[in-house]
């Protein structure tokens, strides 16, 4: 189990409030992996895998061979994209190493998400487009959840 002294060091976590961090703490799923063991497999539901210790690998079945297509290392977050679309994992995660992992469930991203909504966690200022982009172009702009940046162009 993580204390909220713990997950307060965690990037992704830093900068949640004591009570959101409290509920965190209770909540998440810490996770103690040797080499070889997943977290999660490609095509399962979704979950956030935030890697706190050790060397983790993403994977991929590619006409019937496991292909590594990433390494996360401690700080280090999988899962984000598939989080926020609702989509299936589409890669696995397993232990290079062995390590520990945070891993969040679906239930508990979306119970803090509508703390954020009623205004308890703090708020990061949403991305806007810059004047001279086309609409649909993201190339050079941040997600608002500063997760990850775009690489082309996005249609609505």
């Amino acid at each position: 189990m993580f204390t909220v002294e713990e997950l307060a060091t965690i990037p992704l976590f830093s900068t949640l409030g004591d009570k959101e961090l409290e509920y965190l703490a209770g909540a998440v799923e810490d996770i103690h992996l040797i080499p070889g063991e997943y977290v999660g497999h490609e095509g399962e539901g979704r979950s956030l895998a935030i890697v706190v210790e050790g060397k983790t690998e993403l994977t991929k079945l590619v006409n019937g061979v496991e292909q590594v297509i990433g390494v996360r290392l401690p700080g280090e977050v999988g899962g984000e994209i598939p989080m926020t679309l609702g989509t299936p994992l589409p890669a696995s995660m397993r232990a290079v190493e062995t390590s520990s992992v945070l891993k969040v469930t679906v239930e508990v991203f979306h119970t803090l998400a509508r703390r954020d909504e009623r205004g308890t966690v703090e708020r990061r200022p949403r991305a806007v487009r810059p004047r001279n982009k086309r609409p649909g172009d993201f190339r050079s702009r941040r997600y608002s959840l500063g997760i990850s940046e775009a690489r082309g162009s996005i249609r609505r």
